[in-house]
């Protein structure tokens, strides 16, 4: 099983078995790079000199630098693979109930109880957790995962009804997907360029899709109050408090 990572990681995974699949194969190239490298350390230098011609060298170091990128996509990909269900909830009420599972059945009753609001039924919950320790003021994150890529589309697109929300609790709240390192690290730099783009005097711009466009008024207070708290996901560690 030889096949280009560009190939492996243009389309999501959806059955168990391509997972699988996937998992030996991406195991399979990184021996072939470790392979490669060991190969490389064990060419023979020139007994003159004590090391490798010049030639040699620019080789080596070349199919070094490949070798690293390629371990760093397979690890992007790996990142992405486990966030693709995930969900990250912001101003979520948390429990102050001193038993762990008292305060996860808590989280999991409200996220069940938001879902019906957005009209999302039989939504299937696969872990949820809070991030970071506890604080006196202001509730955690909360990381849902979910168990279809559908869940997660239909609870995206429909957050921006919370805001007509019954409940006052429900209106507070918002939804953000959950990213790898390098999405995060491009999310930072797009919230930049919207600031500076903003304080020049641009206006309506939004980020959508991983870019700034034009938006219309009403998904304004929407992307300034998610750009602006997004970015605490990226800092928080992952605490005791686990369901699911």
């Amino acid at each position: 099983c030889e096949p280009l990572v560009s190939d492996r990681l243009k389309d999501t995974v959806s059955s168990q078995d391509q997972q699988c699949d996937i998992e030996h194969c991406l195991q399979a190239m990184e021996g072939k790079l470790t392979d490669l490298t060991n190969s490389i350390n064990s060419i023979i230098v020139d007994p003159c000199s004590g090391s490798g011609s010049p030639q040699i060298n620019s080789t080596i170091d070349s199919t070094k630098t490949s070798n690293i990128l390629a371990l760093k996509i397979v690890d992007e990909y790996r990142e992405r693979e486990q966030c693709k269900l995930n969900l990250i909830f912001h101003k979520v009420p948390e429990s102050t109930h001193s038993d762990p599972s008292s305060r996860g059945e808590q989280d999991l009753q409200f996220i069940h109880t938001l879902a019906k609001e957005l009209g999302v039924n039989h939504l299937e919950i696969t872990n949820i957790i809070r991030l970071g320790q506890p604080r006196e003021s202001g509730a955690r994150l909360l990381k849902v995962s979910v168990s279809s890529f559908q869940s997660k589309r239909q609870l995206l697109s429909k957050a921006k009804n919370l805001r007509q929300a019954r409940s006052e609790h429900l209106r507070k709240v918002y939804i953000t997907p959950d990213l790898s390192p390098q999405e995060r690290s491009h999310q930072k730099n797009l919230r930049a360029e919207l600031h500076r783009r903003r304080t020049a005097g641009e206006q309506n711009l939004v980020i959508r899709r991983g870019q700034i466009v034009i938006g219309q008024a009403q998904d304004m207070d929407v992307t300034h109050s998610s750009t602006a708290t997004a970015s605490k996901a990226s800092t928080a560690s992952v605490s005791g408090d686990q369901s699911g």
